[in-house]
């Protein structure tokens, strides 16, 4: 058949009916066309969101994990020293820390000398034991596990000359610790737990009274900011 040859016509149609059956298909299939581009765009516009939501879903989750207002997942890792604690980690003096000792971990014993929050998800502390004292760095893990940011909250909370157990990861800093008697290396504190915490209140700390006096003047000074007042701190160094 020719392209000028037509189709022939049913004789059961009207002529009307005959124009429409004609002028059907070809509508017909530009609209189904115009229905499938618009279910792909709404298709592919509900994917991106969904997709969205899932990424704002799972930030919310890593930031709650991390010791947002979600679970605490360092809760044990640190507080007041469980009864039956034990760690495979090698106990050591705080003297007897050397280069052999970088990259392992360990727990050391000391007395809590200082202590800054810098924001809210690092805290610095300075453990002591008699004149030595090494910097510790709590900084919270992206996981929220070992440290969290309620851990890290709590840690700036603890009374300083408290006694404490750390268990960290020993390392060499950025730049010696001046403050610090141990400047070549610091503690990255993975446990924190408090085996007895200081005295309500204290006439003098630890870290003032292990200071060493460097004249009559000073120790007038000294002897002045403790005169009339008993003295517990005393039964620390006996």
């Amino acid at each position: 058949m020719s392209s000028q040859e037509t189709v022939p016509k049913d004789p059961a149609l009207t002529p009307s009916e005959h124009v429409a059956a004609e002028g059907s298909t070809p509508v017909e299939g530009e609209q189904s066309k115009k229905g499938a581009k618009k279910a792909e765009a709404k298709a592919k516009k509900e994917a991106e969101k969904a997709r969205k939501a899932a990424e704002r879903e799972a930030a919310a989750k890593q930031a709650a994990g991390a010791g947002g207002s979600g679970e605490d997942l360092a809760i044990d890792n640190y507080g007041d020293l469980p009864k039956n604690w034990t760690s495979e980690a090698e106990r050591i003096r705080l003297e007897a820390l050397t280069e052999k000792h970088i990259g392992k971990v360990v727990k050391i014993r000391g007395s809590l000398q200082n202590s800054r929050m810098q924001g809210a998800k690092i805290a610095f502390i300075e453990l002591g034991k008699g004149q030595e004292t090494i910097q510790g760095v709590l900084a919270v893990s992206p996981e929220g596990k070992p440290v969290s940011k309620q851990m890290v909250k709590w840690a700036g909370g603890v009374k300083l000359e408290s006694v404490i157990m750390v268990e960290a990861l020993v390392q060499q800093p950025l730049e010696p610790v001046k403050s610090c008697t141990v400047s070549g290396f610091e503690l990255h504190i993975i446990k924190l737990y408090v085996v007895a915490p200081a005295p309500e209140m204290l006439p003098i700390s630890v870290a003032t009274a292990s200071r060493a006096v460097g004249g009559i003047d000073e120790e007038d000074d000294l002897t002045k900011a403790t005169a009339g007042a008993f003295c517990p701190i005393l039964y620390f160094f006996l």
